[in-house]
């Protein structure tokens, strides 16, 4: 009878266990699917930053050629 109760505990306790690996599990795979996209919006964000930078760089272009027009005239 005390092997039985035994036999019941462990296997309850697999069970258990069982259930919180595959939470853990899932709570894994949620963790890696947030990474992936918070690294493809880390991606469009630099690509966003580098855009403003060129264009930034080509105002300024434009605005010294500007001035310099201004000044010959």
């Amino acid at each position: 009878m005390n092997n039985a109760k035994k036999y019941e505990k462990n296997l309850r306790d697999l069970k258990t266990g069982f259930k919180i690996n595959a939470l853990n599990s899932k709570k894994k795979k949620n963790v890696l699917n947030n990474l992936k996209e918070n690294e493809q919006k880390l991606l469009l964000l630099e690509r966003a930053y580098f855009n403003l930078l060129e264009n930034c760089y080509k105002l300024r272009s434009c605005e010294k050629k500007l001035i310099s027009k201004n000044l010959r005239n």
